[in-house]
């Protein structure tokens, strides 16, 4: 399992970060050459302002997330494994992660787009199916939910009153 591998997580938001291009090479690696998305959509609007998590065992990339919040939930996608680190629970560990991340940051809602064959991976973390099976980049998937220990936050206001 992960705990007997030098393992460790890193983080950034945006894309002008080594982390992002990590994560970007994680991604069209399993993505693009694995499951034939075409290049073109694996680079989204979405990648500049969300959260990228990358784990690294000696400090070689091998797994990948990405998390984006919105105002009362957040997403977790992009959710990636190289090949030959799959099984040993680098996935598992990874969006625990990002739940602990989203949850720490006050949202109360965390969902996902599964790839319907791995949904039983997040149902073990506690999430729940909502909805139909869908085809996202002609792959079937299945929205999923989890329901967090948390509440939004207010922003803090700038006035001493």
């Amino acid at each position: 399992m992960i705990e007997n591998l030098n393992a460790s997580i890193k983080m950034e938001t945006g894309i002008n970060n080594d982390v992002f291009f990590d994560a970007l090479a994680i991604r069209k690696t399993v993505f693009v050459n694995e499951q034939s998305v075409p290049e073109q959509n694996e680079l989204d609007e979405w990648d500049d302002t969300a959260v990228h998590f990358v784990t690294y065992i000696n400090d070689i990339p091998v797994a990948t997330a990405r998390v984006y919040l919105f105002k009362q939930s957040a997403k977790i996608c992009r959710i990636a494994v190289i090949k030959e680190h799959r099984g040993c629970g680098l996935a598992k560990k990874l969006c625990k992660y990002c739940i602990d991340y989203i949850e720490s940051a006050g949202y109360p809602l965390v969902f996902l787009h599964s790839q319907t064959y791995i949904k039983d991976l997040y149902e073990s973390l506690g999430f729940a199916v909502e909805g139909d099976e869908f085809l996202e980049e002609n792959i079937p998937h299945i929205k999923m939910v989890k329901h967090l220990n948390a509440e939004i936050r207010e922003p803090k206001s700038n006035t001493n009153s």
